[in-house]
């Protein structure tokens, strides 16, 4: 089965890159941020050779494949391992925004997750729990009074990511525009 991206690893395939699983852990550096046409934000990071989960997870729906179970796990632990390293390094640190939109994966299926210091921008925000959601597609869990972007944050992302990655991205965002509500 051929990728969809260039230099994306074959996802699909029975013993294909992830049947090796091996952690590596990586995280890339934000640069900066600014203000582009219309007001959205842009965030600059360090290059980095890979796709965007987001795109592989979108390519294997288009055409009708679903991801090896195995190869989700392997996802999964990388994506464990490297905020787990992020948390180790300050307990009040946390990255805050994980979805499949801030997870690369390179063209030997390592996972690099990109963006880990939004977090904090975004809880400045002070959006509801809803607007999250619809507007950024960061998904929270809930909490009384307003919203911390903590280590609890980055565990209810992770499992997200996960069920995305076995069930399928649209399932994950279909059960969220269900279930977010003010």
């Amino acid at each position: 089965m051929a990728s969809s991206a260039p230099g994306a690893p074959d996802l699909g395939e029975t013993g294909g890159p992830l049947a090796k699983c091996t952690l590596r852990i990586v995280l890339v550096n934000m640069r900066s941020s600014e203000r582009v046409d219309g007001g959205a934000l842009a965030v600059v990071s360090d290059a980095v050779h890979g796709v965007r989960l987001a795109r592989l997870l979108t390519g294997l729906v288009e055409r009708g494949i679903a991801l090896e179970v195995g190869a989700a796990l392997c996802i999964t632990r990388q994506i464990l391992s490297a905020i787990d390293a992020l948390h180790a390094y300050d307990r009040d640190v946390a990255h805050g925004a994980l979805g499949p939109e801030r997870v690369i994966i390179n063209a030997n299926a390592r996972v690099i997750v990109a963006e880990y210091a939004l977090g904090p921008a975004l809880e400045q925000l002070r959006y509801s729990h809803q607007h999250y959601w619809k507007s950024l597609r960061i998904g929270l869990p809930r909490s009384a009074g307003v919203t911390k972007f903590d280590h609890r944050v980055d565990i209810m992302q992770i499992g997200s990511i996960a069920v995305a990655l076995i069930l399928g991205k649209d399932a994950i965002i279909k059960f969220l525009n269900e279930h977010v509500h003010d």
